[in-house]
């Protein structure tokens, strides 16, 4: 694999960078301060309108950047804004998003303060996607600063609709030719880890509903009421909610029954609640209510084994309460079993490739009330294997299981549908010399090639790779999606320092 000449001087360039510390720290607190939370799939109306808000503060404060530094900048209707510099007919993309999933709970600072503590910079999209905003910012500062003549221009595309998963402030973005607005002949994506991520992972939602909704009742008048846990399909959720109700006069019987099942499933596995059993008066005179919430720990959805699925936690409870089977009951058992199972083995879907690795599953949103009922399920489906023959072996799998129950559920796609991704090294050898340099120049590690079973807008360019921003070769954690997401002063200045090097060696002569 060759490397592209490099006609202009790395040290020179490092130290351009270095000198724009503190202004790259001060970018992305400010980046971080706008509240620009994906309300894709929410149906919140409040929700909507702040992200639309905030969103419009933040396009303004990057216009604004532009003008200050007198680079170009345009705002496409699709929702993507561009800041370019350069001249030729060609562009070097460097894309980005500016949306992030919710906080959640259990942060340890503000997660929309952009707190400095310990050289961490700590905030939502400090790693998924800010930080690395900040830095493709800083490194085309550096770039014109060296005053090297240049055949192409540099494009930093920020997206805007990212999380929710849709793409199509992208996809709008590359189809439209207005304003001669073409692709990046090549592009660079950071939103995974170091080194080099040439192959993806595919995603897709399957959306399971019972046929009929009839919440369950034991003998005694024991009901379960509802399961709430999670709230995007790509996040592992760290929160479930159980509420149940039932007679006033037998409410120390069945307070005592749901503390020993309570104790005896701690014991038997890994849970963790929050207050107990909290116990109310129901609207009914002669009823009350209590309600238990499971904690787990956040993490990515191509992730799981990270985390600690709260949604899991809570339907295994449920399962042990004996309620009567019926429809919702086959359905929380099920939803439990599919949640347990990590690989899809239980859904009929696990396989592996060599580079890729396995296919995972997810339980990331769990709703059960008198209304409705839906289990949403986050697939990371591996290279070889479509999201049609996802869904078909999933509904297969589903039929053979219920059949002797009788009651049917509902298989189907809930959101986008992304392919697994594979960015072969040998027809781009120009692409993949510019980051393998880039990042053992800066790094002194050996660049080597990588799978990623998230899903990013590499798969919406023509010819792009994913780069960064985590570089778990040195022990770094991946924070994406967690709960005290941070990123380090250090980290932020090296990623800026390797995406300068690429998009200089690039663009260059």
């Amino acid at each position: 694999m060759g490397l592209p000449s490099c006609v202009f001087d790395s040290q020179q360039l490092f130290e351009l960078v270095e000198s724009r510390g503190e202004q790259l720290v001060g970018l992305l607190c400010d980046l971080v301060r706008f509240e620009t939370v994906s309300p894709f799939g929410s149906g919140d109306s409040q929700a909507i309108e702040r992200f639309e808000r905030e969103m419009r503060r933040c396009l303004d404060y990057l216009s604004n950047f532009a003008a200050r530094h007198n680079l170009t900048f345009r705002e496409h209707p699709a929702g993507v804004a561009v800041i370019e510099w350069g001249s030729g007919d060609e562009a070097i993309g460097f894309c980005t998003h500016l949306d992030v999933v919710p906080a959640g709970d259990r942060w340890t600072y503000p997660p929309f303060e952009a707190i400095v503590v310990d050289d961490k910079v700590y905030g939502r999209g400090t790693q998924d996607n800010k930080g690395p905003a900040a830095c493709g910012l800083i490194a085309l500062l550096a770039i014109r600063a060296l005053d090297c003549p240049t055949r192409c221009k540099i494009r930093l595309i920020f997206g805007t609709h990212e999380e929710g998963g849709d793409w199509r402030d992208i996809s709008a973005y590359l189809a439209s030719a207005s304003g001669g607005e073409v692709a990046p002949v090549n592009c660079i994506v950071p939103d995974a880890i170091f080194p080099i991520i040439n192959a993806e992972k595919g995603m897709a939602t399957l959306k399971f509903e019972p046929a009929a909704l009839v919440l369950p009742q034991r003998q005694d008048g024991f009901c379960l009421d509802s399961v709430a846990a999670g709230e995007r399909a790509n996040i592992v959720p760290d929160r479930a909610v159980v509420r149940l109700s039932g007679p006033r006069v037998r409410k120390e019987a069945i307070l005592a029954q749901l503390n020993d099942e309570l104790t005896a499933y701690a014991k038997a596995s890994q849970i963790f609640v929050d207050s107990g059993i909290a116990v109310a008066e129901a609207a009914e005179p002669e009823r009350f209510t209590a309600t238990i919430t499971f904690l787990g720990k956040s993490s990515h959805g191509s992730r799981p084994h990270e985390g600690h699925n709260a949604a899991v936690d809570a339907l295994g409870y449920v399962v042990r309460l004996g309620f009567p089977q019926g429809p919702v009951m086959d359905f929380v058992e099920l939803s439990s079993r599919i949640g347990k199972d990590l690989s899809g083995s239980y859904l009929g879907i696990a396989q592996t490739h060599g580079h890729v690795g396995p296919t995972t599953v997810s339980l990331n949103i769990f709703n059960l009330n008198s209304t409705s009922a839906q289990a949403q399920v986050n697939i990371r489906h591996t290279l070889g294997q479509s999201s049609a023959q996802v869904l078909e072996c999933a509904k297969q799998s589903v039929a053979r299981r219920i059949a002797a129950s009788g009651h049917p559920l509902t298989v189907e796609f809930e959101g986008a549908v992304h392919e697994p991704l594979f960015t072969d090294p040998q027809l781009y050898p120009e692409l993949f010399g510019a980051l393998r340099q880039a990042y053992e120049v800066v790094t002194g590690r050996p660049a080597t090639l990588l799978a990623t079973g998230g899903t990013t807008y590499a798969k919406g360019f023509p010819r792009a790779v994913c780069f960064g921003p985590v570089d778990e070769q040195a022990s770094e954690p991946d924070m994406s999606h967690k709960a005290d997401e941070f990123v380090t002063r250090s980290a932020l200045l090296r990623n800026a320092k390797i995406y300068a090097h690429a998009l200089a060696s690039l663009c260059s002569s």
